[in-house]
């Protein structure tokens, strides 16, 4: 959706990598957005955007207006079931509708071999996933590591809009997904683990919690050593008084 940052052009250094042409798409999606506020607000720095995506070696840009994408009075519904009712889908009722629209016509329109994703939007890959397993779609998702600045806050396009203060306060989300990830490996059960992250995050003057949990990677249901054979997933979402972050770690 632009705002282009590091962590985006690491998903274009990558698909160089495995690719003969890359092209990224910048749209700031309306209907995944529930609070027309956010929408208003989030960055359009499209001159910077062109630079950045230049200069990481993309090939092609595809830019569209609102016009090109939606028809007047245009609506769309695919059921994610639970995977997208749950954590972010509970926040933002209709968010991964939206997602998924959008998604499906970008597919549709440059039919990719190859769809790069960040792992920062762990639910969004999930559901983006189910997607293409449900239309048969062709393109294949690959999901890339977060980045992270040097202190660790995973880089995202809202960051510009923290204050100085809520930029200091916002690296302790990484600070307590270490905390669960050490504890984890270290035996610690999963109540146990929120409750010390809940307790470290409500410590914290400026942040309320929407909600922290470790889940299975399969569909972010609560995690159960029995029913998975993947590491468990750590996920955050936390609201300071500008802007709404959201961060992760798989607990390996």
């Amino acid at each position: 959706m632009g705002a282009i940052h590091i962590g985006h052009t690491s998903l274009v250094a990558i698909a160089k990598s495995q690719n003969d042409l890359i092209i990224c798409s910048i749209f700031v999606n309306p209907t995944q957005f529930n609070d027309p506020k956010d929408l208003l607000k989030y960055p359009r720095p499209i001159e910077n955007d062109i630079k950045m995506l230049e200069n990481a070696g993309c090939d092609v840009l595809f830019l569209p207006s609102e016009d090109e994408m939606y028809e007047m009075g245009e609506t769309w519904e695919h059921s994610f079931g639970e995977l997208a009712a749950r954590w972010e889908g509970a926040s933002r009722p209709g968010h991964f509708n939206g997602v998924g629209q959008i998604v499906y016509k970008l597919f549709d329109l440059v039919q990719a071999n190859k769809a790069y994703f960040g792992q920062k939007d762990f639910q969004q890959t999930l559901v983006v996933k189910k997607l293409v397993k449900d239309f048969n779609l062709k393109t294949e998702i690959v999901v890339c590591p977060i980045l992270r600045e040097s202190d660790g806050l995973a880089m995202s396009s809202r960051n510009i809009r923290l204050s100085e203060l809520e930029r200091a306060e916002a690296v302790k989300i990484f600070q307590v997904l270490n905390d669960c990830k050490s504890r984890f490996l270290q035996g610690e059960s999963t109540s146990a683990i929120i409750q010390a992250v809940e307790k470290t995050l409500n410590s914290i003057p400026n942040v309320k919690i929407e909600y922290c949990a470790i889940v299975n990677q399969e569909n972010l249901g609560e995690w159960d050593i029995s029913l998975s054979s993947k590491a468990p997933v750590a996920i955050i979402a936390i609201q300071l008084p500008s802007v709404r972050l959201i961060d992760n770690m798989i607990l390996e």
